[in-house]
């Protein structure tokens, strides 16, 4: 093997010093651009995040607002039970009333007049008791419908959830493709 000047040495070392230096500018630049394009991924999925967060605030909002809605109805259909329940109290107390003229009825012959006349009293009064009863199952019947048009508004507005949190799925999974592209170990 030929013996290498002082000079080739030189020339050499020089070039390897200077291979040296062409790489680790690469380097340098090629990681400048990998931590700018990592930067600018991380920006856009932190702005991302804060948007589904607003979307997500709103529909929690709007959630809750039907949640509400609905629990006054059901209050509404409450009330509305409480009073009918009572109606029925009077309805029976007058029915009981009605049965002891009744059996005063059979028991008494000669009082048949006196004891028709209570009877018609007992069955006006439960007429009357029944009249209100009737306007209280209107009132339930009503908050029965609307809460029905309620929950129904809260089930598409579940749905609409649903649909915002699969575009963000899709979305995320678009912003990360080019991460993809990229040889990681």
């Amino acid at each position: 093997m030929a013996e290498l000047s002082e000079q080739q040495v030189l020339e050499y070392v020089q070039k390897a010093m200077e291979d040296f230096k062409e790489g680790g500018r690469l380097r340098d630049k090629e990681g400048t651009r990998i931590a700018r394009r990592t930067s600018q991924i991380v920006r856009w999925s932190f702005v991302g995040m804060v948007l589904l967060g607003i979307g997500l605030s709103i529909l929690l909002v709007l959630l809750a607002d039907s949640l509400f809605t609905a629990t006054e109805k059901i209050t509404g259909i409450h009330e509305a039970t409480i009073e009918m329940s009572a109606n029925l109290d009077r309805v029976s107390t007058t029915m009981t009333g009605m049965a002891s003229d009744i059996s005063s009825l059979t028991t008494t012959v000669g009082g048949i007049h006196d004891h028709m006349a209570g009877m018609r009293t007992s069955v006006g009064d439960i007429h009357g008791e029944l009249v209100p009863l009737e306007d209280n199952v209107g009132t339930m019947t009503q908050h029965v419908g609307t809460m029905a048009r309620d929950i129904r508004r809260m089930d598409q507005r579940l749905d609409g959830i649903a649909r915002a949190m699969g575009g963000l799925t899709r979305d995320m999974h678009d912003m990360s493709e080019p991460m993809r592209l990229m040889p990681w170990p």
